[in-house]
């Protein structure tokens, strides 16, 4: 099983941005970005917070601004590793458009959705839905049980694991 080692600074920021929508009651969309280490686990040592179009029931990337990012994690020698975004109060599974639309199928893929505009802690992963992309075209939700033990917040780790940028 691959775990995710995901530097507390990131989780700060991502939360500070998601946020600023959540207080407009607008979607918003950040991508995790870092490296693999030799046992296949990620550490997640970056954020990026794409040029988007806000709605309050969805969040718009536009074509150029994915090519940005994508140029940046070339240049960095990183991969994207998940999509964080929110969704209105009541709303914690990704809707149609958002498992066609995501910003990479690739195996392992991981697809964070963050309930009331972001509106809640993130300091863990738990009051959030998680999907990892499987072969098929399936997203698979992932248990608390799951999140808990493999989304690892700790700085310390993310140092262990040699991934710092």
């Amino acid at each position: 099983m691959v775990n995710f080692y995901i530097s507390p600074l990131v989780l700060k920021a991502t939360d500070k941005y998601l946020k600023r929508g959540g207080k407009r009651s607008l979607e918003s969309l950040v991508l995790w970005a870092g490296r693999r280490t030799q046992n296949g686990d990620y550490c997640v040592v970056t954020c990026y917070f794409p040029s988007q179009h806000h709605f309050p029931a969805y969040v718009e990337v536009e074509e150029w601004a994915m090519r940005e990012v994508l140029s940046q994690l070339y240049l960095r020698k990183q991969i994207l590793v998940a999509q964080i975004h929110t969704h209105p109060p009541g709303i914690t599974s990704p809707s149609e458009t958002d498992r066609l639309r995501v910003s990479i199928h690739r195996e392992g893929f991981i697809h964070i959705i963050v309930p009331n505009y972001g509106l809640i802690p993130l300091e863990s992963l738990l009051h959030c839905s998680v999907y990892e992309y499987e072969t098929g075209e399936r997203w698979r939700p992932l248990s608390a049980g799951e999140i808990k033990e493999r989304f690892i917040i700790d700085d310390h780790e993310v140092d262990v694991k040699r991934c710092r940028v």
